[in-house]
């Protein structure tokens, strides 16, 4: 005679996967929150940054060099992905890639990634210690490569402005949670970028609802926020990096009243810290 079945609760469908997402998703708030500016030749000094971003896509090689040294922080160098249109340079992704390794940049990003061997391809091309990541621009990757792209990445990069675009905000909190779902259950921390508030104007205030999205974002388990064009379009840069400074800086106070034991920045599974190459570096006091 066959076991009798277990019953089930009602509803009980519903709990599991937040409960599922709390499980993956409490190592990975136990991180520091980065706090990372995009530059160009225009952008000032930016104190509050933890690293800066710069887009390989724009300007020379020499002016990678020049905003590197200008700035004087580890560098996430963001490159286009193998089948990433790229209008304004004549570099093919391998010369990217070789640009990157020769240049010591700590952080490179490939845009538009499809799957997991773009990754592994991109890998021959660094070093061993540099941080290889990946961005999510289409709401396609999800059920389909989404894991094994998390499987190779040292993180992964959401984009706001391109997964709004093609499903619509109404749909954007559904993706995010599902992403950051699929990148925790590889070990591989998860960043917001581009279009996470819209850049403060002079003499206008930033919505406070701006801010509190960004807070469930961190609450839920984001480890950081990459400015895009919230440094290079907006009139204050500073305010920008003031603001996402605030957020992180929310993130560190609510772990420390949750009593987190944990304050390394290295990922989960696999790889070494993106926080500083070769070991991870504490949270400031």
């Amino acid at each position: 005679m066959p076991p009798e079945r277990p019953r089930r609760r009602p509803c009980a469908h519903l709990d599991r996967p937040h409960q599922r997402a709390q499980n993956l998703t409490e190592p990975l708030r136990r991180l520091p929150v980065l706090v990372v500016a995009s530059v160009d030749e225009r952008t000032p000094p930016l104190a509050g940054a933890d690293w800066v971003r710069i887009d390989g896509a724009r300007g020379d090689l020499e002016t990678h060099r020049r905003l590197r040294a200008r700035h004087g922080r580890p560098t996430l160098f963001d490159v286009p992905g193998p089948r990433t249109p790229r209008e304004s340079s004549l570099l093919t992704h391998s010369e990217y890639l070789v640009h990157a390794a020769a240049q010591g940049f700590e952080w490179v990003n490939l845009r538009g990634v499809h799957d997991g061997q773009e990754l592994e391809f991109a890998r021959r091309f660094l070093p061993p210690d540099v941080r290889l990541t990946a961005s999510l621009q289409s709401p396609r990757i999800l059920g389909r490569t989404l894991d094994a792209i998390c499987e190779q990445a040292d993180a992964l990069l959401v984009h706001l402005d391109e997964l709004r675009r093609a499903a619509g905000e109404t749909r954007l909190p559904d993706l995010t949670r599902v992403a950051l779902i699929a990148a925790a259950a590889h070990g591989c921390p998860a960043f917001l970028t581009s279009g996470l508030f819209e850049p403060p104007r002079a003499g206008r205030d930033l919505e406070r609802g701006a801010v509190d999205r960004l807070c469930r974002w961190i609450d839920e388990g984001y480890r950081g926020l990459i400015l895009d064009r919230e440094t290079l379009e907006g009139e204050d840069p500073r305010g920008s990096v003031a603001v996402a400074r605030l957020v992180a800086e929310h993130a560190r106070t609510h772990r420390l009243r949750a009593g987190a034991a944990s304050r390394g920045g290295a990922r989960i599974i696999g790889h070494a810290s993106l926080l500083e190459p070769g070991r991870a570096q504490p949270d400031p006091d």
